[in-house]
């Protein structure tokens, strides 16, 4: 039994299978606990132009939105598919910030203090081959879809989830079978769940 709330956040750049692999972990634990949620980065869906267009009112936005979320979903199995560190990341390729300091972490994990940080981050990752695939696989293919499959992107985005990697990572390749990847995923939230 979870006596107190589990975080659990999926990232990784688009297409590598956070939306579905989050959406299964839902499903497998709904047959195990109670009060599971699965929310994505953004859940109310009202950023104006004006905030989408702007990469500071677009990560103030996003803050606002996961704060809200958390506040109202106390003692919950929570699960989000993206989390803070996609919304950080943003906001520095979208500014040009694309060199890391210690100072990206430290206002990275004062974000952590001040929402939450999660007790689980699964960094999903696969060939950009299969990203592709499934990208244009999608019923809506975005410019954010896009634009992650630009080399210096993706470049972008391996070095920034390289600089902020901590404890609560845990690197899942989805590039094999969907059945084993979800079992390593299922056996490390029954792990950390065991030993908290």
């Amino acid at each position: 039994m979870i006596n107190d709330s589990i975080l659990i956040a999926f990232e990784g750049l688009d297409g590598v299978g956070k939306t579905k692999f989050s959406t299964l972990v839902k499903t497998k634990f709904s047959k195990e606990y109670e009060n599971i949620l699965l929310l994505p980065i953004d859940s109310h869906n009202q950023i104006t132009k004006k905030e989408e267009e702007d990469p500071y009112l677009s990560f103030s936005y996003y803050l606002n939105s996961l704060s809200k979320r958390l506040i109202k979903n106390k003692n919950k199995f929570i699960i989000f598919d993206r989390y803070i560190d996609s919304a950080y990341g943003y906001k520095l390729l979208r500014t040009n910030q694309t060199y890391f300091t210690d100072k990206a972490l430290l206002e990275l994990n004062y974000l952590y203090d001040k929402l939450r940080k999660p007790n689980i981050t699964f960094l999903l990752t696969t060939s950009n081959k299969r990203r592709e695939k499934n990208i244009f696989s999608k019923k809506k293919v975005d410019s954010y879809d896009i634009d992650s499959l630009k080399y210096e992107n993706i470049l972008f985005w391996n070095n920034y989830y390289s600089h902020i990697f901590n404890e609560t990572f845990f690197t899942i390749n989805t590039n094999r079978n969907e059945y084993d990847v979800l079992k390593d995923i299922i056996n490390i939230i029954k792990d950390y769940i065991k030993t908290h």
